[in-house]
């Protein structure tokens, strides 16, 4: 019996010396980082956003499905939040109001809560509520012929539909730390029934630069 035990915690001592100790960078908390001006990024959908000048943590950027960056004009918070989109004469704005500062510093495992008051041509239109959830972990995603260090967040967002019932949609972000940018979404409408829909995937599929000077 004593020889058991002894094979038994030596086993134990074996197992915990095998397990790599979390590496330093990948603990957190993460400083925010934005994309390099001038980074175009296209996915596996067709979309395409091309970056600009980032100042604060305010990223401007050209996007639309297979035409940036020539489409329309956007203003990024945070890496995560729109707070402007600008196409043709129409434009759509973000009121953004966060329990705290911001997601930066990103610290796994936080719950983020904010509202987001969306006006279009100046008229207010809608007003969701958004709880997202920071994963408590760094993952490995292989996209566009790179490993890449990326963070899930979780938001579930809510709103009032015209009829006055509750509507919603998850979406789920796999945000590159050192891009700067999500390279691979999930969206899930839910049905008025309150069914998830099929979800809409989309991941990266090549990283470039533009041709032409980015957009200030």
């Amino acid at each position: 019996m004593i020889e058991t035990r002894r094979l038994a915690a030596a086993l134990v001592v074996a197992l915990a010396m095998s397990v790599p100790p979390a590496s330093a960078e990948d603990a957190g908390p993460f400083p925010f980082k934005a994309p390099a001006p001038g980074t175009v990024l296209v996915y596996s959908d067709g979309f395409q956003i091309a970056f600009g000048r980032t100042v604060g943590r305010v990223t401007n950027a050209t996007a639309g499905p297979k035409s940036a960056p020539t489409a329309a004009s956007v203003e990024y918070v945070d890496a995560f939040m729109m707070r402007r989109l600008v196409r043709g004469r129409r434009t759509l704005t973000v009121e953004i109001k966060s329990e705290k500062p911001g997601f930066w510093p990103l610290r796994l495992g936080a719950t983020q809560r904010f509202t987001m008051n969306i006006s279009l041509d100046g008229k207010p239109r809608q007003s969701q509520r958004v709880v997202a959830q920071i994963a408590k972990k760094v993952e490995m995603l292989t996209l566009a012929g790179k490993k890449r260090r990326v963070v899930r967040v979780d938001t579930d967002v809510r709103w009032k539909g015209r009829n006055g019932e509750e509507r919603r949609s998850a979406i789920t972000y796999f945000h590159d730390l050192d891009l700067g940018f999500y390279v691979k979404r999930l969206y899930t409408r839910y049905g008025a029934e309150g069914k998830p829909r099929t979800p809409k995937l989309r991941e990266l599929a090549s990283v470039g630069r533009m041709t032409v000077k980015p957009k200030r």
